[in-house]
């Protein structure tokens, strides 16, 4: 198989696709003397320097010159601290202009928005995004390869003023936040424009929509000569402190702790938390598992989302949530010099608790980029519990390759992994992707093989391993607007799945997918699935020696899902799903609907409902440790999900937002059986109650003032409680009733950040 994909590979890099023919834009950045006052005025700096201009349209009819009125004006300059960007936005109605308030990082509102995009490498590894929105509220990302992260925060600083015809937009954003090299005289930049009442973007230098990758479509911007290699250093002391109660009982805990960021050299960043707090981090959404496999949760704390692009390189080697919150001390180190060599390392060690002993956990990837957007990586992650309880290691091999004109890649990897605890285990993978990546049609091969004891779940995240999987993907886009679409794309996806020791079949997949977005901006999406052969579900069997499986039915599912405009005030998502699978006459029906509602452009609420109804859902129930077998059922399965957000942003500084979330799911049991050796169930006469009846109520109130540029003050409350018990109730209202009955765990706390920069504080003394 891996021969034949390498050999399909290498054919590819010679095919006639057309190449990026663009012409790329250029300006010569000026070095000025007097910082300019960041207060979205043309201060006398800004009428000595020459702007450009002449936009195109990005989407959604790509290569379609600015309309007329709306022309942008751009100027850059810099000095040994800053770049500095002023933005001159034209609108000749400029009433019209959208422009609702949002938190820092909420990107995709209702409003008009311009973005600076910097390479300083002009290798497209790793492009930076500075985003304003027309009432100042700021977004920043990294895009590595790109994948846009925006979990990456930046301090800078920015200014917006409406004038009668136009609209102004002044950036300052300080080079301690970029990484570059000061032998570099010549950066790749592109600017982009939204204007929001249109749904149109624009773009400095054009964007040639059919590549996938748009990383290296950008202008050049010369005249970055006399810039400096400063000493990058900030610190970010915190206090917090809280009040909390469960069953009557409470504590007043609190925490002082400090990050900081230290740039090693122009290249590479020493980051380091010491005694960090997460207790403001928004609760998990817990839902009811049945399967055999480990939920994956979101990563929500700051320190394990900033800078760690690098590591996400090794797909299921890094799991960043399996370094727990009781955190003694955290480290990393990440970057990339001017050579192309990116280095990142991260060290965590875990506190001695009630529950677990002291961990130590390591990850390390070094990664070379070539030919501007391929590269290679060798990463490692261990894992060393105290005393030597228990030891891990797993080391990945990596390549990415991108042929001359960014219309092919190839991915593919061979990770090994070590355990040791009582005894050593050994185990491999390798993955073997090729994509064509431009064109309105595109193909997918992949292929993906995990021996039966490969394992990264000391510190990364594995569902399952045992599997030989084998997928091909066939797309069409359409990219500009026709008679009765914006946009399309269909897909169609064949799936092949056996275990690799024995080597037996287990699942295959017929998937297709059609999206549209329609005239009046309402997208629609269109998916049929089926598994048309019974299939062997070895997992769900909890057969740890893979012997005999749980037969799964053949199947069919059909789903649709709509979105309306979301310029309007008022705009709704709904979705819906059927499936039938004949085996144990097994149907599921489920719906969601989410209103989205702005009552101005403070204020905006959102209501999600979610409903799933399964007749006749089987699997695994409960284990018979005396006899040694496991026991399944035919039962019902009933879940609802009530989810109530909004935000009240004050101003681009101030702002309060919530999320109150309701879960219930439950199980009715109707018959309880044993495996036959084919597979199939068999019916048995089995006493116990297994019924099921999960809930969950969460919610998050805070309060965020940003009081100066990188500080904050935070008031949050949280208050959680949940319930599993084996006595089925369906009614909603009682089921509600019974949640505000259970004890709650309330916590009130109060968290306060200081930004200090080492460079504000000397040049200000």
């Amino acid at each position: 198989m891996f021969k034949n994909i390498f050999l399909i590979f290498l054919l590819s890099l010679n095919l006639g696709s057309k190449s990026q023919n663009f012409e790329q834009r250029t300006y010569t950045v000026n070095n000025i003397l007097n910082k300019p006052i960041i207060d979205a005025k043309e201060d006398r700096i800004w009428y000595e320097i020459q702007p450009t201009s002449k936009f195109i349209q990005y989407k959604p009819k790509n290569g379609k010159k600015e309309r007329i009125g709306f022309e942008s004006d751009i100027k850059i300059a810099y000095d040994k601290t800053s770049l500095y960007v002023l933005a001159k936005l034209r609108d000749p109605s400029i009433d019209s202009l959208n422009k609702e308030l949002a938190k820092r990082d909420d990107d995709n509102k209702n409003f008009d928005k311009f973005s600076v995009l910097i390479d300083p490498y002009s290798n497209g590894q790793l492009v930076y995004n500075f985003t304003v929105s027309a009432s100042n509220v700021q977004s920043d990302a990294k895009i590595i390869s790109g994948n846009k992260d925006m979990l990456w925060d930046a301090v800078w600083n920015s200014e917006v003023k409406i004038y009668s015809k136009y609209w102004l937009v002044e950036i300052e954003i300080p080079f301690s936040n970029l990484r570059y090299s000061v032998e570099n005289s010549s950066w790749n930049f592109n600017f982009e424009r939204s204007i929001r009442r249109y749904r149109e973007t624009y773009t400095w230098n054009y964007i040639d929509v059919s590549y996938e990758d748009v990383s290296l479509q950008k202008g050049i911007v010369n005249g970055f000569d006399n810039l400096e290699s400063n000493l990058r250093l900030s610190l970010m002391p915190y206090f917090s402190s809280y009040i909390e109660n469960f069953q009557s009982q409470y504590s007043y805990p609190y925490n002082i702790g400090m990050d900081l960021k230290y740039g090693i050299n122009e290249s590479y960043t020493l980051d380091a938390t010491l005694i960090p707090d997460f207790g403001q981090v928004a609760s998990d959404d817990q839902v009811l598992n049945l399967s055999p496999f480990e939920i994956k949760f979101e990563e929500r704390r700051q320190f394990f989302n900033e800078g760690t692009e690098l590591f996400n390189k090794g797909g299921n080697m890094f799991y960043s949530r399996r370094v727990q919150d009781d955190l003694i001390n955290a480290t990393k180190i990440s970057g990339r010099n001017k050579n192309g060599l990116a280095i990142g390392v991260l060290n965590a060690l875990n506190a001695n608790s009630s529950f677990d002993t002291l961990k130590n956990y390591n990850i390390s990837i070094v990664d070379q980029s070539f030919n501007k957007n391929s590269s290679v990586s060798i990463m490692n992650t261990n894992m060393y519990q105290n005393n030597g309880l228990k030891k891990s290691n797993v080391t990945g091999i990596f390549t990415n390759i991108v042929n001359k004109n960014n219309t092919f890649s190839y991915n593919a990897n061979i990770k090994l992994s070590n355990e040791i605890e009582e005894n050593l285990n050994t185990g491999f993978s390798a993955f073997s992707f090729l994509r064509k990546t431009s064109g309105k049609f595109r193909y997918e091969l992949m292929t993906l093989i995990e021996d039966e004891k490969f394992n990264t779940n000391d510190l990364g995240f594995l569902e399952s391993n045992n599997e030989i999987y084998n997928s091909i993907e066939l797309s069409y886009y359409q990219f500009n607007p026709t008679k009765k679409f914006i946009n399309s794309n269909t897909e169609i996806e064949i799936s092949h799945k056996t275990l690799f020791k024995p080597y037996k079949f287990t699942e295959f997949e017929f998937e297709a997918e059609s999206n549209m977005m329609l005239k009046n901006y309402l997208f629609t999406k269109i998916r049929f699935k089926t598994r048309p052969f019974e299939s062997n579900d070895y997992y769900e069997a909890r057969d740890d020696n893979y012997n005999n499986p749980m037969k799964r039915s053949k199947n069919i599912y059909f789903g649709t899902y709509l979105s309306s405009d979301y310029r309007k005030k008022f705009a709704v998502d709904f979705g819906t799903g059927i499936e039938f699978e004949p085996l144990y006459d097994t149907r599921t029906f489920r719906w969601r609907v989410s209103p989205l509602t702005r009552l101005s452009d403070k204020l905006s609420l959102r209501y999600v409902l979610s409903v799933s109804n399964t007749k006749n859902d089987y699997g695994y129930i409960d284990s018979d440790s005396l006899n040694s077998e496991s026991i399944y059922s035919i039962r019902d399965k009933f879940m609802i999900t009530n989810v109530l957000s909004g935000s009240y942003i004050f101003n681009n500084k101030i702002n309060l937002s919530y999320k109150l979330r309701h879960y219930w799911s439950g199980i009715k049991n109707k018959s309880f059986h044993l495996l036959n050796n084919d597979g199939y169930f068999q019916g048995i006469s089995y006493e116990e109650n297994k019924d099921i009846n999960y809930l969950t109520w969460t919610s998050n109130i805070s309060l965020d003032w940003i009081f100066a540029p990188g500080s904050e003050i935070s008031l949050v409350w949280k208050n959680e409680l949940g319930d599993n018990e084996n006595t089925f109730e369906r009614n909603i209202i009682k089921n509600l009733s019974n949640t505000f009955d259970l004890d709650p765990f309330n916590s009130i706390s109060i968290k306060l950040v200081y930004y200090l920069d080492y460079k504000t504080i000397v040049n200000n003394d």
